[in-house]
């Protein structure tokens, strides 16, 4: 299973401490998990880095090291890690404490960064040194009457503390003197309670050693001089309704703030000096709980801001880190005023249960503990709806099987059974029908009016619609799991705590079982009837096992492998054995049910798995959900990429289909066996025409394919080979091509042009700039209509100046138009888009929106003015009447613009969206590498095939040789080397490596169109009498016992290396042949002196190819190792080339930098030796897609820095060159195959 998606966690909303800032990363806290992101230059946005999820109870805070964004602090109510430091970038927890009582908030004292100080529940104030475990109480800090809410350290006074509290008041502590408790309290009503006007922000300035600026519920924010104690400023809001929740100091911008509002999503920037907001601005509709402030800005420009009117306020190079009480979670580049990253309303506790929609496959609701159903598309990962909440948790939810019914029933813990109707956005119904928490509801996919329901009560109740209980089946104990047989409307099996699963007949006129399966040993938890096998069911239960039912034979298969109690439970809805778990133990089990063997298990999740789904349009998609508060999406097909090929090369159906009682034969092979995803994907293939065809390619990739860009990837490929004229009608929610965007976008914008702007005038104007006004005026009148101008644009009315400017020329009203443009531009102004449209300057604007990554604006100026769209009369003439030359860079914009598109969308771990991009200009080669470089294997070879893309294509189809032939399965791997130039060569390889069965061999032989085994040998021996050693080597090493050919081969190689005049294509047949001799012919035949040559050779041709494809950081290491297994190399020609290829490196980075003339005569050798020197693949290294995805199932190290490895890479189009270590004969030995394009794994 590979996860190729990931949907984060909201933020939770009753802590005032669950977000922090260090550097470029910010992390916030769900309920029992903890997310880091991390910003990243090369495709400037955030990424999540890490999850922690460690955890059994609710998280209460975090803070950063002051001098180590490595190390977060962390205090929950977990009673094994209270108080905890985390290595985020190794996800370990360098240490732990347990306090005793849990720590309800927590500051890493900024002085010393060996030392984190908590607040206890019992109002206590407590250090702890971390290194060396040591704890203390704060001197003084018992005695305080009101609970502690947040906790600040001073930035550079050594023990300068300060608490807020709940009634509003503050305390300080400064060693050594004596603490001053619950002081500066406002003068509010309801003061003497615990909660009336709670501290809720307290920051103190980076800039001033006394001055803090605090917020509280009643009394707003307020400057304090902590020093005197007493109120500097109190800052008015402009409504008594508005109420502040939280501050942040602005780090780059002196005396400078802003503040978010608890009941809207009202952001203000303020200035010490000023007791009202500088600026407003609405960034969301839900109210802020958190703001944090990252020093940084997204912006590109190293062009200084200057002030809007030219007078006014600067808004500071920062990004806000915004947290908000719907769970949302955001950073806002203030300078810019855009989102540079934002998770709407995600869920914030744990994710008990996930279905997906069946009329609209896409579609996947979820069920939280926050009280919310959500339901999401699964394509964009984005929400589309919420329940109106504040149900208690919700255990499970059901999608009506209406098709016209767009409900949803959902099982809670205190509001019994609920169906939210989505299109009303209300609740529809409730049935309180069940006494205490209701686990699990069921509806019927037979009888769709009937819903079964169970809970804690001990029954299972069915009843409908209309809210009629049908029946009560009563149980021993609490009833968590049940399930609607779905070939049987009234056949319904319910999971019990007392470990039975009981199967219920809903017809029948009694309420007992008809049958009872017994053996469990402790709670049975779930139960799940199989989609493919009426009288077969499965359930999950805490004694670690998952057991498989036949009610009709009672047979029982047991499947041992989790480590703790087992919860979520699914059936593949197209292999009848496949079967999939879901456990406390973190983990994703797929299981075999035949042999109870577990095929695959994954552990990317960093908490209790609870709720498994498929997709029912395409069953090899799985989506799973978390006690981390994550849904993530997975990817089945590399557990069964055979089924995939199999139809990609055109075998036989029955090597695809099957009937599912063979299939469930112990020992027999994968076989789909759904009538409704295999039976369909079977008759359109068929309906799309006997050859490979576009259509035929489109309906397997996306019946094997996972949710996300892979639909519009196939549109844009079927319109662009004309399979389709017209588009779908979801075409202009995705990417599409660039010659439709333009008609696109305009009628967008006819639908939007009632929509009308406001805008802001600034406020404080200076004695200076009234002056200015009057000369001005003075000179407008004397008809210095220039002068008035320039002065117009030093007090910054650029308006009035550009209105009159055309009287002085139209050259100068141009020239004033770019000035304002470069001014707007220069402090990241939007308002200057309209300026470089009407002076047609479109190639300036193009690069202002690219350094402000609006790249989707970027693309849409870039393709108006290569449509010749944005040509003015400006353009056409200048003020003498002559013709201006036309911009003819257009196109070169438009494609640097999607290819930043590109890049972002690949470095995100979404290789199909990137092709998506290249695919929108038409750049067909480019799309078709990045589905290579993201190892879309089978995607990229159908792409490729379709759009006639030849060299990806092709590099495709041979490493989807290589995985058949890793699989086995060499007769797809001879189906696609047939389709390779050289395929003669490849297949010749292919059967020189095979190390099968004679029989196979030369069957193997015979497939490939090879002559058998016998031929070889007689070919073999007659060039051997003629001593014609090249014919000899070729079928010598093809021949049924290849020792002595190969020894020869390794003579006529080496012999060939160490002569004069040869060039790398003269060997290149022979090295192919000679390292994909069998693997037992290298490890029982030859001697040590033998490996060590051909180990050798192939390092050295390696380091020959890595020089001819660029790949220059391997070169150093390959020739090395040649001369450390051959060292009479290291005398002769191979160290020469060696010194000759790092001078000539150096002189490549140092023009001035003179080679000596016998290095030159080296570098003349070694490049007749290359031959033409290839330019890199276009598509460059792999990297293996969603591998930068947060996860726990493969964690790797660094050999060279002992850091974890987040993103693989690797080079399967560079041919040659792969390290991997074998033991032989007692040593460990590099041994680099120098095999054209191939992978060994």
């Amino acid at each position: 299973m590979e996860q190729v998606a990931l949907l984060s966690a909201g933020c939770q909303q009753w802590n005032l401490d669950v977000c922090a800032c260090a550097r470029k990363r910010f992390a916030y806290c769900a309920s029992l998990a903890i997310y880091v992101f991390e910003f990243r230059e090369s495709i400037n946005t955030f990424e999540p880095v890490s999850i922690l999820a460690d955890y059994q109870n609710i998280i209460n805070g975090i803070s950063w090291c002051p001098n180590n964004s490595d190390l977060l602090g962390v205090a929950s109510s977990d009673p094994q890690r209270q108080l905890c430091v985390w290595d985020v970038s190794q996800e370990t927890q360098v240490a732990v404490l347990n306090t005793g009582e849990n720590p309800v908030c927590l500051d890493w004292v900024q002085t010393d960064s060996d030392k984190l100080s908590y607040a206890n529940s019992g109002g206590l104030i407590e250090l702890w040194a971390y290194r060396s475990d040591t704890k203390s109480l704060l001197k003084d800090s018992s005695g305080m009457k009101s609970a502690v809410t947040l906790l600040r350290w001073h930035h550079s006074k050594p023990g300068r503390l300060v608490v807020g509290h709940k009634d509003g008041s503050l305390s300080l502590f400064q060693s050594p003197s004596k603490p001053q408790k619950h002081v500066i309290r406002a003068d509010v009503r309801h003061r003497d309670t615990d909660s009336g006007d709670a501290i809720t922000g307290m920051e103190w300035d980076r800039l001033s050693d006394d001055y803090l600026l605090v917020a509280s519920t009643s009394s707003g924010v307020r400057l304090l001089d902590m020093t005197s104690l007493s109120v500097m400023m109190t800052f008015k809001l402009p409504s008594v309704a508005s109420t502040v929740g939280c501050l942040a100091w602005l780090p780059e911008a002196s005396g400078m703030f802003v503040t978010g509002d608890v009941s809207s999503g009202i952001l203000r920037v303020w200035s010490v000096a000023n007791s009202s907001p500088l600026e407003t601005i609405r960034i969301k509709d839900g109210g802020f709980n958190i703001l944090r402030v990252l020093p940084l800005s997204m912006s590109s420009s190293s062009a200084e801001p200057e002030p809007v009117g030219g007078v006014g306020h600067i808004l500071p190079k920062v990004c806000v880190t915004c947290t908000f009480k719907d769970g949302g979670v955001g950073v806002y580049d203030l300078a810019k005023k855009k989102w540079n990253h934002l998770r709407e309303q995600g869920h914030s506790e744990t994710i008990f249960d996930c279905k997906f929609k069946p009329s609209s496959c896409n579609i996947l609701a979820t069920g939280s503990y926050d009280g919310t159903v959500k339901t999401w598309d699964v394509n964009t990962m984005k929400m589309i709806s919420s329940s109106p909440g504040n149900e208690g948790p919700i255990y499970s939810v059901a999608w009506s099987p209406m098709e016209k019914l767009d409900c949803i029933a959902a099982s809670t813990s205190a509001n019994g059974v609920f169906i939210w109707d989505i299109a009303g956005d209300k609740i529809s119904r409730r049935f309180k029908t069940h006494k205490g928490k209701v686990y699990r509801v069921c509806w019927n996919k037979v009888d769709q009016q009937l819903i079964a329901s169970c809970g804690e009560d001990n029954l299972c109740i069915i009843q409908n619609l209309n809210g009629s209980v049908v029946k009560r089946f009563k149980h021993p104990a609490r009833v968590f799991g049940c399930d609607w047989n779905p070939f049987k409307g009234n056949i319904l099996a319910t999971a019990c705590e007392d470990g039975v699963i009981r199967v219920f007949n809903c017809h029948s006129s009694d309420d007992k079982a008809f049958n009872e399966f017994q053996g469990h040993t402790l709670k049975a938890f779930d139960v799940c009837w199989s989609p493919l096998q009426d009288r077969v069911l499965c359930s999950s239960s805490d004694d670690k096992t998952v057991r498989v039912w036949n009610y009709s034979s009672s047979s029982c298969v047991v499947l041992h492998g989790h480590t703790d109690n087992v919860r979520g439970l699914v059936w593949s809805p197209e292999i009848p054995h496949l079967l999939f778990s879901g456990s406390w133990d973190r983990s994703i089990r797929a299981w075999d049910t035949r042999s109870g063997s577990c095929i695959d298990a994954v552990r990317d999740h960093g908490a209790d798995v609870y709720g498994l789904a498929i997709h029912p349009d395409r069953p090899f998609a799985l989506a799973s959900t978390s006690r981390d508060s994550t849904v993530r999406l997975w990817s089945l097909e590399p557990l069964f990429c055979q089924l995939q090929m199999n139809i990609l090369t055109q075998q036989p159906w029955n090597k695809s289909v099957g009937d599912v009682d063979h299939c469930m034969l112990v020992g027999s092979p994968v076989r789909m066996c759904g009538v409704s995803g295999s039976g369909k994907l079977r008759l359109a293939v068929l309906q799309s025409g006997e050859r490979p065809n576009v259509m035929m390619w489109k309906h397997v990739t996306e019946f094997f394919g996972y949710p996300g860009a892979l639909t519009n990837l196939w549109e844009l490929v079927v319109l662009l080979t004309n399979e389709s004229s017209s588009p779908s009608n979801d075409y202009g929610s995705g990417v599409m091509l660039a010659k439709h965007l333009t008609e696109f976008m305009k009628s967008k914008a006819e639908e939007m042009e009632s929509v009308k702007m406001t805008k802001f005038h600034g406020v404080g104007k200076m004695k200076k700039e009234d002056r200015l006004r009057k000369s001005a005026e003075i000179r407008l009148k004397l008809g210095q209509i220039q002068q008035y101008c320039e002065l117009m644009v030093q007090v910054g009315d650029w308006e009035k100046a550009v209105v009159v400017a055309p009287a002085v020329s139209l050259q100068y009203w141009k020239s004033l138009m770019e000035r304002w443009s470069d001014h707007l531009m220069a402090a990241g102004n939007d308002a200057a888009v309209p300026l470089c449209i009407s002076t047609g300057n479109v190639a300036k604007l193009v690069d202002f929106l690219f350094s402000k990554q609006s790249l989707d604006d970027a693309m849409l100026v870039s393709q108006v003015a290569y449509e010749g769209g944005h040509s003015t009369f400006i353009d056409e003439m200048n003020d003498d009447g002559v013709e201006c030359k036309t911009d003819n860079g257009a196109d070169q914009r438009r494609h640097a613009v999607v290819c930043s598109l590109a890049d972002r969308a690949f470095h995100c771990g979404d290789p199909v969206l990137a092709a998506c991009y290249h695919l929108s200009v038409e750049d067909k080669e480019a799309a078709v590498w990045r589905l290579l470089r993201g190892y879309q294997l089978e995607l990229a070879y159908c792409v490729g095939s379709a759009l006639k893309v030849e060299d990806p294509t092709l590099l495709a189809a041979k490493l989807l040789a290589r995985r058949c032939e890793k699989l086995g399965r060499r007769d797809l791997a001879v189906c696609f080397l047939k389709q390779l130039p050289d395929s003669d060569h490849q297949l010749q390889l292919l059967c020189a490596r095979s190390s099968v069965a004679l029989s196979e061999l030369d069957a193997l032989h015979k497939m490939a169109g090879i002559p058998g085994l016998a031929e070889c040998g007689a070919r073999a021996s007659a060039a051997q009498s003629t001593s014609n050693k090249m014919e000899y080597c070729r079928w010598g090493l093809l021949q049924a016992r290849p020792y002595d050919a190969f020894t020869t081969t390794l003579k006529l190689v080496k012999g060939m290396i160490e002569e004069d005049g040869w060039t790398l294509s003269d060997i290149e047949i022979w090295t192919d042949l000679l390292l994909n001799v069998k693997l037992h012919v290298v490890l029982h035949h030859a001697t040590e002196q033998q490996r060590n040559e051909l180990l050798g050779i192939a390092a050295y041709v390696g380091a020959l190819k890595a020089i001819k494809r660029g790949y220059f950081p391997i070169v150093p290491a390959l020739f090395n190792h040649a001369i450390d297994l051959l060292p009479h190399w290291g005398e002769g020609a191979v160290a020469s080339e060696l010194n000759a290829y790092h001078e000539h490196r150096r002189h490549q980075l140092d023009s001035s930098y003179r080679m000596s003339d016998k290095v030159l005569k080296t570098c003349v050798t070694l490049q007749k030796k290359l031959g033409t020197i290839a330019q890199p693949p276009r598509g460059g290294a792999i990297v293996v897609a969603h591998s930068a995805l947060p996860g726990h199932s493969e964690v790797h190290t660094s050999y060279f820095t002992g850091q974890r490895i987040h993103v693989c890479y690797c080079y399967p189009m560079f041919v040659g060159c792969l390290l991997s270590f074998s033991r032989v004969c007692g040593r460990v030995l590099c041994i680099i195959l120098m095999t054209g394009s191939q992978l060994f794994h």
